[in-house]
């Protein structure tokens, strides 16, 4: 692990998610799109990072930015709401 997953891991994320090379713009939307569709919709954070990586592998079979996604972080972990 470097960059920036260290960074933010030493400043106390509890994950992160970001790609190790340049990616496809419209395939980075699609990847954002369905990962919040599924973190937010209540799926661990292993489940929603995979779904994201499996719409985009599908949506352009030949592009190469799906395997461009990592995840640093437990992936049984559920998104808890913010402490009032």
């Amino acid at each position: 692990m470097g960059g920036w997953a260290e960074r933010f891991v030493q400043a106390g994320a509890g994950a992160f998610v970001g790609a190790l090379w340049e990616v496809n713009d419209r395939l980075a939307a699609q990847f954002a799109a369905v990962f919040y569709e599924k973190l937010f919709g209540g799926a661990a954070l292993g489940d929603a990072f995979t779904a994201a990586r499996t719409a985009i592998r599908d949506a352009a079979p030949n592009n190469p930015t799906w395997l461009a996604y990592v995840l640093y972080g437990e992936p049984l972990s559920l998104l808890q709401a913010a402490p009032e």
